[in-house]
């Protein structure tokens, strides 16, 4: 992707990112942060209907889905759309391995 696309992308996060929670809409998880009583944003899920710009960017017609089906050869289908903070401070995850999707696959 060129610079200039990936400053707008960096740019709709970051406007993602400041959304206020909107029960029904988009959805917001918090993790405890540095202090006693700090939450700290480190998810938003379900933003595509609300945000036009990043629903063209990862839609069927938009430039990430084409991507991805040159490389697989085959259609490709955006199942689930998630942005995933590392914020200073934040707890983040111990490494681990998504077992239940790999029994989903018989591995």
């Amino acid at each position: 992707f060129s610079e200039d696309l990936k400053k707008q992308i960096l740019s709709w996060v970051e406007e993602i990112q400041q959304w206020e929670p909107t029960p029904g809409e988009h959805m917001l998880y918090y993790e405890k942060g540095t202090g006693p009583e700090e939450l700290m944003l480190c998810r938003t899920e379900n933003f595509l209907p609300y945000h036009e710009k990043m629903a063209s960017l990862l839609s069927k017609q938009g430039p990430v889905l084409d991507v991805l089906e040159q490389l697989m050869n085959e259609s490709a289908v955006l199942f689930k759309e998630k942005i995933n903070y590392k914020l200073p401070g934040g707890g983040g995850f111990p490494p681990h391995v998504d077992a239940p999707a790999f029994k989903s696959f018989g591995q």
